[in-house]
């Protein structure tokens, strides 16, 4: 398929499984969402290939369904809802590139979960402001997108 080939350019053939490959775990969440097929799935290890699978679907108007916590997924957010959308799995990028204990901040990649922030942080004798007690598989940056 065309975005099989376009996305194995961007992120490799080892980082891009065809829509009828694609584990049952990206299919279904806890919510009401049907089913549906995606064109592929496709899992960037870098802030460039993200820049270039974007640049990518809105030239050729797919429909882009990000990921970055782990299971369980819930409210149908995490699947896609038409064919030919592509699943875009962020939970490899996992890299906390900047804790600021001065000003109390911290930089993360997007597959970061609070799992693993929250040991990091206490290392600086910190603690991350938790939204409503979320489960250690959940991603710190999806969290706080939800919020």
């Amino acid at each position: 398929m065309a975005a099989d080939r376009a996305l194995v350019k961007i992120a490799g053939s080892d980082n891009v499984i065809p829509g009828d490959k694609v584990p049952g775990l990206y299919l279904i969440d806890q919510g009401f969402a049907p089913p549906v097929t995606p064109e592929c799935l496709v899992r960037p290890s870098s802030m460039e290939q993200v820049h270039a699978i974007a640049r990518w679907a809105n030239e050729t108007g797919t429909h882009l369904v990000p990921l970055s916590s782990g299971p369980p997924h819930f409210r149908g957010d995490t699947v896609p809802s038409g064919k030919g959308a592509v699943i875009v799995d962020l939970s490899g990028m996992k890299k906390i590139l900047r804790v600021d204990r001065l000003n109390r901040v911290c930089m993360v990649e997007p597959g970061v979960t609070f799992g693993e922030l929250i040991p990091a942080l206490e290392k600086e004798d910190l603690a991350p402001l938790l939204t409503l007690a979320p489960r250690a598989t959940k991603s710190v940056l999806a969290a706080w997108l939800e919020r």
